[in-house]
C-alpha cells in the first residue's frame, strides 16, 4: 500500500513512462502502472516463491498488469509460466571467467 500510495502522489513521473518492476513483489507498481495507463514491464528472476498463495497471488497480478514479461532463462519461464502478456527471455550476461570456471565443474 505504501508503495501504491507514494506513486499515487508522485508529481514527477511523466504520464508516458514505461514502469519497469524487477521482480515479482513489488505488485502496488504493476498494479500503479496499469490503473495509470503506462506501459508496464516485469522482470521475472525468482522462480522459489513461497508459500503457494502469495506465488498465486503475485503471478495472478503480474499477468493481469503486464504488457511483457521478460525471464532471465527458459527454465525460469518453465518453472514460473504467467499467462497472459508477451514473454521473452533475455538471458543474464555471464562473463567468460566465470563460464572456464564453470566448465570444469562437476556436481556431487
Amino acid at each position: 500500500m505504501a508503495l501504491y500510495r507514494a506513486l499515487s502522489r508522485a508529481t514527477d513521473i511523466p504520464s508516458d513512462a514505461v514502469v519497469f518492476v524487477n521482480t515479482l513483489l513489488p505488485f502496488a507498481a504493476m498494479i500503479w502502472g496499469r490503473r495509470t495507463g503506462r506501459r508496464v514491464i516485469v522482470h521475472v528472476h525468482e522462480v522459489s516463491i513461497t508459500p503457494g498463495p502469495l506465488r498465486r497471488f503475485l503471478t495472478r497480478y503480474a499477468g493481469r498488469s503486464a504488457d511483457l514479461l521478460l525471464y532471465v532463462s527458459n527454465d525460469h519461464r518453465a518453472r514460473l509460466p504467467i499467462e497472459g502478456p508477451l514473454a521473452l527471455i533475455v538471458q543474464n550476461p555471464v562473463g567468460a571467467a566465470l563460464v572456464a570456471r564453470a566448465d570444469g565443474y562437476m556436481a556431487r
